[in-house]
């Protein structure tokens, strides 16, 4: 009976090191995933500043034509 309450002691020290590295990788992914949003807000901000900067040069560029 000893025996069969120290293998399930030892399934469940392993079962409890298996689930702390998965928690682990969860939550390096999490970071990972979130320096990702970080970056595709920063280069949604970028492609913005460029969308603008064309449209003021199609204005530019519609005055030069219209004189």
């Amino acid at each position: 009976m000893a025996r069969f309450i120290e293998r399930i002691t030892v399934g469940i020290e392993r079962l409890a090191r298996v689930i702390e590295r998965i928690t682990v990788g969860i939550e390096r992914l999490a970071r990972s995933i979130e320096r990702i949003t970080v970056d595709i807000e920063r280069l949604a901000r970028v492609i913005e500043r460029i969308a603008v900067n064309i449209e003021r040069l199609a204005r530019g560029i519609e005055r030069i034509t219209l004189t």
